[in-house]
């Protein structure tokens, strides 16, 4: 697992373990394996965020669904903004 998914993993354990009434059942990394690589998704969301295309857009781009698109832009945008990157923000950058 890639160091920036085990640390956010880590990092929100607790709560989930909270929400799930306990800990995980089935080992970390596994389930659903991610459509875009994490390169992709930064790729995504640079695009998204500097030429302001939709995502429906970006989706046929990449041949994937819009909903993936949306999820590499939310995950991404939040990594960038911890470390201190300028992101647009409002609801029309969500």
């Amino acid at each position: 697992m890639p160091r920036w998914e085990a640390a956010r993993e880590s990092d929100r354990e607790s709560d989930r373990a909270e929400r799930r009434g306990g800990e995980r059942r089935r080992a970390a990394g596994a389930g659903r394996k991610a459509k875009l690589v994490f390169t992709d998704r930064l790729l995504v969301t640079l695009t998204h965020l500097r030429h302001d295309l939709p995502h429906a857009a970006l989706a046929e781009l990449y041949r994937v669904d819009r909903s993936t698109v949306s999820a590499a832009v939310r995950e991404v945008r939040g990594l960038l903004a911890e470390r201190g990157f300028a992101v647009p923000t409002g609801p029309r950058y969500a």
